[in-house]
């Protein structure tokens, strides 16, 4: 009995110096590889994940505006027919499948921009700027596809109104009409779409950081639900429904700036 209770002892004390040298072979090698990892600072961070949300924004308004414009001059010709196919395949094509076709054409094909990452807005703001074109147009055209249509819907439906007869038996050309008359009484339906697509942005810019491994907010959101960090998840969200409130409060003051009867019924 005494013999099998030392056999165990000195097999429990072989086991534990094992242990002890495999925890001093690793724990120096941890702590390297801590020291030698590097990670954005925040403010680069938070200025990337920003300017990824902006300039979709601007420039899927840029994109959908002269496009429904011109759809809705050229009703049922071939323009028309054109644009309305290309942004319906706008509609259907999802944003993370587009991006990667755009790093794939552009990036590894071209060499025209780089596949991910972003230098940051020290190295220029032009660097910058070029660094974040291509998840900003993965981002814009769905959308711009989106308010394309409902831009042609909208003057579609200005341009069979009574007043647009009259201004029209008044000598002004169709061109004019539209651009005097038409174009402002059918902003009202393209700005509800602007404000909540900006929402549906921000989603978009947590998948496309991924695809472009950009440091942004939507990247830092799903590495802190990846980790747990709660904090950091709650501060993160109340920031982007703050933004979203103050981008339809703008929405609801351009109603007022475009429509003149709402100003008078204020």
């Amino acid at each position: 009995m005494s013999l099998k209770f030392g056999t165990a002892r000195c097999h429990v004390s072989r086991t534990a110096n094992a242990q002890m040298r495999v925890e001093q072979f690793l724990l120096p090698r941890c702590q390297q590889r801590r020291s030698t990892k590097k990670t954005p600072p925040l403010g680069t961070t938070t200025w990337a994940g920003g300017t990824s949300v902006r300039r979709p924004s601007m420039s899927s308004a840029l994109i959908a505006f002269p496009a429904g414009i011109y759809e809705a001059a050229r009703r049922g010709k071939a323009g028309d027919m054109g644009v309305m196919g290309a942004t319906q395949l706008g509609v259907a094509v999802p944003n993370f499948w587009f991006a990667m076709i755009l790093v794939l054409i552009f990036a590894i094909n071209l060499r025209w921009f780089a596949a991910g990452g972003f230098v940051g807005w020290d190295q220029g703001v032009l660097t910058g700027l070029h660094a974040l074109t291509l998840p900003a147009i993965a981002l814009a055209l769905p959308q711009a596809a989106i308010l394309a249509r409902v831009m042609r819907s909208a003057l579609l439906d200005v341009l069979g109104e009574d007043y647009m007869r009259s201004a029209r038996a008044k000598g002004l050309t169709e061109r004019q009409a539209l651009w005097r008359h038409g174009l402002r009484n059918a902003l009202i339906p393209v700005l509800t779409i602007i404000g909540l697509q900006f929402s549906f942005l921000l989603a978009g810019s947590i998948i496309i950081e991924q695809v472009f491994y950009l440091p942004g907010l939507g990247r830092l959101v799903f590495q802190s639900i990846s980790a747990r960090d709660l904090i950091v998840v709650e501060s993160v969200v109340m920031l982007l429904v703050f933004s979203v409130i103050v981008v339809n409060f703008l929405v609801d003051l351009a109603y007022a700036a475009v429509d003149p009867r709402l100003r008078a019924r204020a």
